[in-house]
Formats: C-alpha cells, sequence, structure tokens
C-alpha cells in the first residue's frame, strides 16, 4: 500500500518492495531449494501519486508486454549461470 511507503524505507532501508516473491523465495531455503525468480517492474508506486499503472489498464498491458519480451530474452543467460 502506499501508505506504507515510508514505514518500509524507514524500517528496512528498502529501495523496492516484492510481497508475491517473498513467500516462494523463503519456502524454498527452508526447504533447501534452489530457485531463480526474475521480477520486472510494470510501475512504480508512491505515497504521493499510487502507481501510474494502477487505474491505467492499457498502460500496464504494454509495460508488461515489454518487460516479459525482456525477461524472455533474458532468461537462456539467467539459466546459464544457474548450473
Amino acid at each position: 500500500m502506499p501508505d506504507e511507503i515510508p514505514d518500509l524505507k524507514s524500517r528496512y532501508q528498502a529501495v523496492a518492495g516484492d510481497w508475491e516473491t517473498g513467500a516462494i523465495a523463503f519456502t524454498c531455503a527452508k526447504n533447501h531449494q534452489r530457485v531463480l525468480i526474475l521480477r520486472g517492474v510494470s510501475d512504480l508506486v508512491s505515497v504521493t501519486s499510487g502507481g501510474e499503472a494502477y487505474q491505467n489498464e492499457k498502460l500496464f498491458i504494454l509495460g508488461t508486454g515489454q518487460i516479459m519480451r525482456q525477461l524472455l530474452a533474458d532468461l537462456p543467460n539467467w539459466l546459464e549461470q544457474c548450473k
């Protein structure tokens, strides 16, 4: 939530937040399993303006397409590094 950003920055010196994959990474670590998580940023969230793609479906779709193309192009290099 945008109004939580100042507290998160203060408590954890956070520069980015990723709630969704945190649980995946935690579970893999507890089970001693390797995991590769690639994420893309579709919009930036701020206290004053929220996120630019939250209420703009066309912007979200455009950004997602660009992000996925880049992630898929980079995937072979990441997998090679994980060997």
